[in-house]
């Protein structure tokens, strides 16, 4: 294993979750205004790129609970919707998906993921 004691794992546990929860919606953040600044001054964004843009940041809001939780409550109050609602981009008439859905699929695989690999791994080890 990499973590010989619990206190290091524990510590190493804590890390992880808090690069998840704040770290990394910040680089994306970052990474997002500098390229999208980068792609207004090399040509005018097309409208296939800013839904393309669209959806891609409602894709990585529902990999992060604040995200997806501060998403749906906005998309709840203003659209009054609940799961899909319909918009415009670029003179297009779009539909947006509310992330809180795909949210709980993600994580519900993931844990049966998880929840499946630790059976997995415990019964090696029983049977060694």
């Amino acid at each position: 294993t990499l973590m010989r004691t619990t206190l290091a794992a524990s510590v190493l546990t804590f890390a992880g979750s808090l690069f998840f929860t704040v770290g990394l919606p910040i680089i994306i953040l970052l990474g997002g205004t500098l390229l999208s600044s980068t792609v207004f001054l090399a040509s005018g964004m097309t409208n296939t790129a800013e839904l393309l843009m669209t959806y891609g940041g409602l894709a990585l809001s529902t990999t992060n609970l604040p995200a997806t939780l501060i998403l749906s409550e906005v998309f709840l109050i203003q659209e009054d919707a609940l799961f899909f609602f319909k918009t415009s981009i670029g003179g297009k008439s779009v539909w947006l998906f509310s992330p809180w859905p795909w949210f709980l699929l993600l994580y519900i695989l993931l844990a049966l993921f998880f929840f499946w690999a630790c059976v997995r791994r415990i019964r090696k080890i029983s049977e060694s």
